[in-house]
């Protein structure tokens, strides 16, 4: 009989991945519970530093399966958390949309002061230029667990509009030794920040070798065993060791809060994390200049 082969889960958020009972799935990245607490915590943070909270959010999402289990778990911990401000509207679009006006327009007659979004990188760029557009006015948009926001691809087209987006994310973490060297590596070759896709390939590949050569074979069962007692503490992405629980979630697996600045994602959160003090309210999108 042929024996499973194992799979390492680099980049895949849905809590339900691990929770199909199957011994032989890992998932390195973070899950969208995780995801979900974060981005609540993160923002509860940023508004007891500066004194100065949000009340109205309308939160906006891609209607794909990333996009739904985000908003279930975002909603669910906002809820948990108690977090001081109320969800006022949650309006979903299809990721292939090329029109936001109509959505736009709705989120602003429902007066919010946070933008909460999470998008893909297209939309993510039709989403910020329609707001522009239609000049609405918040305190910040942010992204509780969002790819859009920070890809070069939207970075790039929208050039100062994207200053100053916030987006919680599964990141590298650029206090490590380790991630300096990788991320300038990976820059030289590529000529992209190191995000999120890319640092946890490159941690999902480092941890399988890690395993394989503590394994010794490529032996599905023993592949397995090694996994069990993974613990990696020399990584670079955000969170504590690489540890695998029982139904093959990574323990350690975290996020950080990351701000577009000067056409770059830098974090703001966790502090031991940080590179940039949060800039909070942000300017607003038709007075960049």
């Amino acid at each position: 009989s042929t024996k499973p082969i194992p799979l390492m889960i680099d980049i895949g958020s849905a809590d339900q991945l691990t929770q199909q009972g199957v011994k032989y799935v890992f998932r390195c990245f973070t899950t969208s519970s995780t995801l979900g607490r974060n981005g609540i915590e993160f923002l509860m943070e940023l508004f007891k530093d500066t004194g100065n909270p949000c009340k109205r959010a309308v939160f906006l999402h891609v209607s794909d399966l990333f996009g739904q289990v985000g908003r279930e778990r975002t909603v669910e911990w906002h809820k948990k958390l108690n977090a001081p401000f109320e969800i006022v509207e949650i309006i979903s679009y299809p990721v292939t949309t090329q029109d936001l006006s109509t959505e736009v327009a709705k989120a602003k007659a429902a007066k919010p002061d946070l933008i909460m979004a999470i998008t893909r990188p297209n939309d993510a760029i039709l989403l910020v230029q329609e707001l522009y557009k239609q000049r609405v006015d918040v305190k910040t948009i942010m992204g509780p667990g969002n790819p859009g926001f920070y890809q070069p691809t939207s970075i790039k087209a929208l050039g100062k509009l994207a200053e100053y987006l916030m987006a919680n994310a599964p990141w590298s973490n650029p206090k490590s030794p380790l991630t300096q060297r990788v991320a300038a590596d990976y820059e030289k070759r590529f000529g992209d920040q190191l995000t999120t896709e890319s640092a946890w390939a490159y941690q999902g590949v480092m941890v399988i070798a890690d395993i394989l050569e503590r394994a010794g074979t490529t032996d599905p069962d023993k592949f397995v065993d090694a996994a069990r007692k993974t613990n990696i503490t020399n990584h670079i992405v955000s969170g504590g060791p690489i540890q695998f629980a029982e139904n093959g979630d990574n323990l350690g697996a975290s996020s950080a809060m990351v701000q577009i600045r000067e056409g770059r994602a830098r974090v703001m959160y966790p502090k031991a994390m940080a590179e940039v003090q949060p800039v909070y309210p942000i300017p607003k999108l038709w007075e960049r200049g």
